[in-house]
């Protein structure tokens, strides 16, 4: 990703179906964090509460503004201003 001349550069994770790390994140602007709605044969999936709050902390420690879907039952809601979890 760090050789993709862009002006913005993200990553999806939609849906998020296992925990991700990374060694950084610190070439994205944006991640976008979402669970599995249901259609057809396939039935919704919510991603556990840990893999995404790792997903946010790991984006936020690289400088990543975070989106959450609002598929997801839980999520946080930071946009435009990102905060860590656990901090005020």
């Amino acid at each position: 990703m760090r050789k993709v001349k862009a002006k913005v550069r993200f990553v999806s994770y939609e849906p998020l179906l296992e925990e991700l790390k990374f060694p950084t994140m610190k070439h994205f602007g944006w991640v976008i964090i979402g669970a599995r709605s249901s259609h057809g044969a396939l039935s919704e999936f919510q991603p556990e509460v840990a893999w995404v709050n790792s997903l946010i902390v790991q984006a936020h420690d690289a400088g990543c503004k975070v989106y959450c879907k609002p598929n997801l039952r839980w999520s946080i809601r930071e946009y435009p201003t990102p905060k860590r979890l656990g901090k005020a």
